[in-house]
């Protein structure tokens, strides 16, 4: 699954990525009660693109319960350093619009309407 430009996850990192966020997303979910249909699309396997939106708009809201989420799965089993370090790394999300410019060998060159001053 991966190209030569290194664009594509590995399958190992979208197992781990979406094994991460989806459980994260239908927690929101049922905490907060988002969506009436997300619980059972979640269930069957079928989770609606639409209603993960709504479900994650309300996580960026308040990127907080990230910790929420930990502290649930760590009630209910271990988690692992290594998931714990990525989840706590989505508490700091960068927002906005951005344009996939180009990838290079060392990552991805976004564009954002906000100008920010470069500081060297």
């Amino acid at each position: 699954m991966k190209k030569e430009n290194g664009a594509v996850l590995s399958a190992e990192a979208g197992n781990t990525f979406f094994g991460l966020f989806l459980p994260l997303l239908d927690f929101v979910n049922q905490t907060y009660g988002v969506s009436d249909v997300l619980y059972d699309q979640v269930r069957r396997g079928h989770p609606d693109t639409r209603e993960l939106k709504k479900a994650a708009d309300a996580l960026w809201e308040d990127p907080g319960i990230i910790n929420e989420f930990i502290e649930a799965v760590e009630e209910q089993a271990d988690l692992e350093e290594d998931d714990r370090r990525i989840l706590e790394g989505w508490r700091h999300p960068l927002t906005g619009f951005f344009v996939l410019e180009r990838h290079l060998s060392r990552g991805s060159v976004l564009l954002t309407q906000k100008r920010k001053k470069c500081i060297r």
